[in-house]
């Protein structure tokens, strides 16, 4: 919940409820969800290998599959293992920019 006064000084400069939802609290909510959208991003694409979608070859069958065939396991899994490293990774990266710039934007329109 966002303080009182906050909502009763939108109302004050003329802010429509629309206007007071999109500028003020927006960005608030959205700056404290930042982390937990992250992480929950993040968990979704790490545990996509323990849930098959029909019709689709899914990372870890693949590379199953050439491991088997192939007698390579180590070479297969490492970069399985990798990808779902890298891609986690970059999602982290791009999540702590994202918060970065978002409470920097909000300091820069605070200072304003």
């Amino acid at each position: 919940m966002l303080p009182k006064g906050q909502l009763e000084a939108a109302r004050d400069f003329g802010f429509s409820a629309a206007q007071t939802l999109f500028y003020i609290q927006m960005p608030q909510v959205l700056r404290a969800m930042m982390p937990a959208l992250i992480n929950e991003t993040i968990d979704i694409i790490k545990n996509s290998a323990l849930v098959s979608v029909v019709a689709v070859h899914e990372l870890m069958r693949v590379t199953q599959t050439l491991a088997s065939t192939t007698y390579r396991p180590l070479e297969f899994y490492t970069a399985c293992g990798l990808l779902y490293f890298l891609t986690s990774w970059g999602l982290s990266i791009v999540g702590t920019r994202l918060e970065k710039n978002r409470s920097s934007s909000a300091q820069r329109v605070l200072a304003q």
